[in-house]
């Protein structure tokens, strides 16, 4: 199922506040939270794969990306599991230089997903 972002509103106005959402293509776009605050789905550019694997070629992962507001956290996250936080690039995306930095990594931002889910889910 894909995951989409929506932003909460206040008198039809963006908040900047942001929450992800698993749902179905078929399902009605969402109008209210789980709190009953107004909300609408953002429009996101996709998140493209571009896996070169090969010695020194950078690979952008289609797996794992976050939204720009989120990249601080997130290379925060990183380094507190021992990942390298400059694979995360100022729009969300991550760029691996090696498979050896991808393998380390890519451990670390998993920690720290589902560790960010966790704090998040309890936030609601």
């Amino acid at each position: 199922m894909p995951t989409y972002i929506y932003e909460v509103l206040h008198d039809g106005k963006p908040t900047g506040e942001t929450f992800e959402v698993f749902q179905k293509m078929a399902d009605a776009p969402l109008t209210r939270d789980d709190k009953g605050r107004e909300c609408r789905k953002m429009i996101t550019a996709p998140r493209m794969s571009h896996m070169r694997d090969l010695a020194g070629m950078a690979t952008t992962s289609a797996y794992y990306w976050c939204h720009p507001s989120e990249v601080s956290e997130y290379q925060q996250g990183i380094a507190k599991h021992g990942g390298d936080p400059n694979v995360v690039t100022k729009e969300g995306d991550f760029t691996f230089q090696t498979a050896a930095q991808k393998k380390r990594t890519s451990k670390a931002i998993d920690r720290f997903q589902r560790e960010y889910r966790d704090k998040h889910a309890k936030s609601a």
